[in-house]
Formats: C-alpha cells, structure tokens, sequence
C-alpha cells in the first residue's frame, strides 16, 4: 500500500497485510478475559423524576452509569453510528485530509493513543474534533462524507441538551443549585472522539485502548451492539453491557477530584 502522510499506519486501511507485532502487549498488560465481575454497572432512567439519590450513589461507587430514556432521539443516534463508519470506510485519500500525529492537533485522524511515543501501539483509529460553541468549528470538521456535518452537528446538539440537564442533576445530587456545575466548570470544551475498532486477529494480545482516566469532566459513551467498554471498581473489571440506544455516563478526573470536596461543603452548610 502506498504511503500517504502516515496513511499506511491506519487499521482502517485494511489489516490483510498488517503485522500484529507493534500491537503485542507484554504479558501482565494483556486483557485478562477469566477475570470479568459479574457486577454491572447502574442504570438510570432520566424520565423518572426521583433519581437523584442513584445519580449520587453511582458517581461515588462506580463513577459511571448508563442512562436510558435520555431525550436524544434514536435515529440522532443511528445516524451519528452510520456516518461514523462511512467515515471510516472512505477511500484512503480522503481521510488522509485529517490525518496527524500531532496530539495537540485539534481536527485530527490517526491512530492508537499517542503513535509518536508508544513502544507498543493500540488497536484503534481514531477521529476527533471540537464541537462548541457549534458555529465556531463546524467547518472544521470532515467535508465527507457528505452527510458527516448535518448528522453530527445534529448529534453534538442533542448531546449539549443531554449535558446541561446532566449538570443541573448532578449538581441537585449534591444538594446544590442546579446551575452550580455550569457555572463551575465555566467555558465548556466539547469534544467529539470516534473510535474505529477493526476486528483483531487475536484480541488476548492487544487492546483497543488500554487502561486510563479521561482528564475532563465527564464523558458521554455511545458504544455499539459490540461493547468492549470494562470499568474498574474494588480490583476487579465490569464489562459495560452494551444497551441499545443508551448512553454511558463517565465521571472523569476534574469532576472526580470536585465531587469529594463539593460533598464535604455540602455537609458543613447542612
């Protein structure tokens, strides 16, 4: 295959030829398949009106969830999973437009988590980009597929709904004023990643992404009917189910680290 910019690089390109070598982790970094819970992670329904007892509860135990009945409309969803893997499935010219190994690239292709400095590499490939304030980067974004622009910018708006109702619950969990976390975390930074997992000859050997925390905010997961998502908690490693048109909800390191101390004053005011 021809090289392009790194091109030849991508899984998305076609593994028939591709060497799993630079993917093999050492043996105690290898997915571990016996070793699952049996555990789940909670599941939130937000058209109920008493749950912000299991919004707090989860964000303590678990620090993920998945939520269910959420407003984003199904074919929003359907249509954001569609043109993500037309993105993918584009002729090589074309992604090679995007692509950089430059982390602090704000549009960008490439692949595994940081290809200018990991000994061994994982197996995805990504697509991000910055998604509010809408207007200032959505002609950014990938002019193809055609589709690509009108089905995200219809996504990313659902989803800033879904978070700005989010963060007036999470904050009501914590016995606060609804708009807290809005206006605690300020000037919001939306991004939108996509990641594109091939299927792997042997996936005792590698992994997708590998074990981290996300150092925003939060999260919000939409993974497909294959799952792979696991979470860690006490030790031991849950696999996220996946549900059909439910999102994941990941707390992550800035929240995480806000969350103890916002309790703790919570109980000082009472």
């Amino acid at each position: 295959m021809a090289t392009i910019g790194g091109m030849d690089k991508l899984l998305s390109n076609g593994i028939s030829t591709l060497s799993l070598d630079p993917f093999i982790l050492p043996p105690d970094q290898r997915p571990d398949f016996s070793d699952i819970s049996s555990d789940e992670i909670p599941v939130i329904d937000l058209s109920h009106t008493k749950i912000l007892q299991q919004i707090s509860n989860a964000c303590k135990e678990y620090g993920f969830f998945q939520i269910v009945n959420h407003g984003v409309p199904n074919d929003v969803i359907e249509s954001m999973f569609d043109v993500a893997k037309e993105f993918f499935e584009m002729p090589v010219e074309e992604r090679a437009k995007l692509y950089s190994e430059d982390p602090k690239k704000e549009v960008r292709v490439s692949t595994s988590f940081n290809i200018r400095e990991e000994e061994v590499l994982h197996w995805r490939d990504f697509l991000r980009h910055p998604c509010h304030p809408l207007e200032d980067f959505i002609n950014s974004w990938p002019e193809k597929p055609q589709k690509y622009r009108e089905v995200a910018s219809r996504y990313v708006v659902e989803i800033r709904s879904l978070i700005l109702n989010l963060m007036a619950l999470l904050s009501e969990a914590l016995g606060l004023d609804p708009g807290y976390l809005n206006e605690k975390f300020g000037k919001h930074k939306h991004i939108m990643l996509i990641n594109y997992y091939p299927p792997c000859p042997d996936p005792n050997l590698t992994l997708g992404v590998p074990c981290h925390s996300d150092f925003d905010g939060f999260t919000i997961l939409l993974q497909d009917e294959t799952g792979g998502l696991q979470v860690l908690k006490d030790g031991k490693w849950i696999a996220v189910k996946p549900m059909r048109n439910a999102l994941v909800f990941n707390v992550a390191d800035q929240l995480q680290v806000l969350w103890p101390a916002l309790m703790t004053a919570h109980v000082k005011m009472g």
